[in-house]
């Protein structure tokens, strides 16, 4: 059985991506430190959090507790984890990776770096990753656990993404029987 687990049920961790200079974060990125710092903080104080970033000593510095972080140098285009990593799936109850392609929001921004994130990171995962070659959005993605998931149409079948290819292939990829949106 293949199925999209929900958001509340366990994780092995949960993967942030640190802001950085590079980013659209440039204008702000004091203050977007500052909120991902205590993001980071938050979920660590629960479980673990995996925190992508591409100077690992300069954010470790501004954690005082590095208790459930781990840190992985990687380079990215923003921080959007949720959009542009891996989702993950049971298989049978085995994990499975899906690494889906992302293109920047339907090619508005430049989406390279992070859509190798993922293979990146395999060391950090401890699963199969499988690659699939539609464009999703992660964040537009949500589900139940048994069955039932929700997106936006806009992410799903705008001509910027996916084009003749259909919500029938995501739903087969990830396990779900209906699909709301």
């Amino acid at each position: 059985m293949r199925r999209l687990p929900a958001e509340f049920e366990e994780q092995s961790f949960i993967q942030v991506i640190f802001p950085h200079k590079n980013s659209d974060w440039v204008c702000c990125l004091e203050e977007a430190e500052k909120n991902f710092i205590e993001i980071i903080k938050t979920i660590s104080h629960y479980q673990k959090c995996l925190v992508v970033c591409d100077e690992v000593e300069y954010v470790k510095s501004k954690f005082s507790d590095l208790k459930n972080l781990h840190f992985a140098k990687a380079k990215t285009n923003d921080s959007w984890a949720r959009d542009c990593s891996a989702i993950s799936i049971e298989v049978d109850e085995k994990t499975l990776l899906l690494d889906f392609k992302f293109n920047g929001w339907g090619g508005k921004f430049d989406a390279k770096l992070d859509n190798q994130l993922t293979q990146n990171l395999s060391s950090f995962y401890p699963c199969a990753i499988k690659e699939f070659a539609y464009i999703l959005e992660g964040g537009a993605l949500d589900s139940n656990g048994v069955g039932t998931v929700l997106t936006t149409a806009s992410c799903i079948f705008n001509e910027n993404r996916n084009n003749d290819q259909h919500l029938g292939l995501l739903k087969k990829a990830i396990g779900a029987k209906k699909s709301l949106y």
